[in-house]
């Protein structure tokens, strides 16, 4: 559909509802595992935040994950 630089069969998957989803879920993956992470073992993640001098550690861990996953959806959302 244009594109005249890469090979087509890799122009078809970009322009591919999927094709962009799997990206965007692959892009942001790391992102998830940190939120995931960091809610799963939240007082490690309150600890480490205090040890950087983060304070109050609780809330901003609480905002951590927020942003993380929230970031996350909005990306695989298109937003």
């Amino acid at each position: 559909m244009g594109r005249t630089d890469m090979p087509r069969a890799i122009a078809a998957i970009l322009d591919s509802g999927a094709g962009w989803f799997v990206a965007r879920l692959v892009l942001t993956f790391v992102f998830w595992g940190a939120g995931i992470g960091h809610l799963v073992d939240f007082q490690s993640s309150v600890a480490e935040l205090r040890a950087l001098k983060i304070e109050p550690a609780p809330l901003m861990n609480v905002l951590l994950v927020i942003t993380l996953l929230v970031g996350s959806i909005l990306i695989l959302a298109d937003r």
